[in-house]
């Protein structure tokens, strides 16, 4: 199956929409950049669900014939008894207070397909361009554990084959950040949110089952620090963005999103795009960006995690070590994310 997710009102693409089995919500994948998404299943028996913060799921079976998903935004804003009966601070501290029975989930394994593109600022090509099918083993007393299933990467450009020769794995073993519960920031410590100011931003979403408020440092209120998107009824993170301001003034943002699956809420996907300054050792002096979004996927397969590595003793290794065919039919057989379409251009 592959459809395009698209807002019912303006038809623009709607990137990072979350598609589930609806009697198997730990299967799915999640849609691109241009609001497209594969799901390659056997069982043709069971239906989808389409979500993403803001607008209203929709259930489709297997078998819907369209090319087209479209899906409606809430209508209403934040509930305003709601926020005159909590303030945005009460509200984190509740959150703070669940965060262990909502997000704590492990021992966990998940599936995750990672993808990590480099470019330059006007992206007028692509240096680097790699993908990562790999198992994350997560438990409560241990940092995170790593299985490489496969990679493949390639460089199309004369500063991106110069990088190819030392690089390593430490963007796609970042991702292990993305456990708010294992490695909370300080704004969500309880002992910590004397120094933040917390305030209800009541156009960020319509979306009237969430709480979406936005965090700042006392100290420097110019600089927004992160942006919380809360469940009202579980007080669980849905959705946190978290924003560094960069050498040239502008934002690198990390975008991770949930999703609940009874009474827990699992990693669902990340995004993170922050500026490069590797290139400078390659003499390339224009500003360089990189991209790494990740997709997860909880398994119940079983494994043994003697072959897993931790994050310690993998995120040096040179990934010319791991490199496999880049043509390989595994990439486009899998619940993997389909290539945007402008990079997809700089690679022909």
């Amino acid at each position: 199956m592959t459809k395009t997710v698209v807002d019912s009102s303006t038809n623009q693409a709607i990137p990072f929409a979350n598609v589930t089995l609806t009697k198997n919500q730990h299967i799915g994948t999640i849609t691109n950049e241009d609001g497209l998404f594969t799901l390659y299943l056997e069982n043709r028996s069971d239906s989808i669900e389409v979500s993403h913060v803001g607008y209203n799921k929709i259930r489709l079976t297997l078998n819907y014939g369209g090319d087209t998903i479209r899906l409606n935004s809430f209508t209403t804003v934040l509930d305003e008894v709601t926020i005159s009966s909590m303030s945005a601070i009460q509200v984190v501290v509740k959150t703070i207070e669940n965060l262990e029975s909502n997000h704590s989930v492990e021992p966990v394994t998940y599936k995750a397909f990672v993808r990590i593109v480099e470019y330059p600022q006007d992206t007028s090509e692509i240096h680097i361009f790699e993908e990562h099918s790999i198992i994350i083993h997560q438990t409560k007393d241990s940092n995170s554990k790593f299985k490489i299933e496969k990679t493949r990467v390639n460089a199309f450009s004369d500063a991106g084959e110069r990088r190819l020769k030392d690089l390593r794995l430490i963007n796609m073993i970042s991702v292990y950040a993305d456990n708010i519960f294992k490695y909370q920031d300080d704004f969500l410590k309880r002992r910590k949110l004397k120094n933040y100011n917390y305030r209800f931003v009541e156009n960020l979403v319509n979306d009237s089952s969430i709480y979406a408020i936005e965090c700042r440092l006392k100290a420097d209120t110019s600089i927004i620090l992160a942006k919380l998107f809360i469940d009202k009824k579980k007080f669980a993170v849905s959705k946190l963005t978290k924003y560094y301001k960069n050498e040239i003034g502008l934002y690198d943002f990390t975008d991770i999103n949930f999703r609940q699956h009874g009474d827990k809420w699992y990693l669902s996907n990340s995004i993170r795009h922050f500026k490069n300054s590797i290139y400078s050792r390659y003499n390339n002096k224009t500003n360089n960006y990189t991209d790494r979004v990740c997709s997860y996927t909880v398994t119940n397969e079983s494994n043994d995690f003697k072959d897993f590595k931790s994050t310690v003793n993998i995120f040096a290794e040179p990934i010319k070590r791991h490199k496999g065919n880049f043509d390989d039919e595994f990439w486009g057989k899998q619940n993997h994310l389909p290539i945007p379409s402008w990079i997809e251009t700089r690679m022909r």
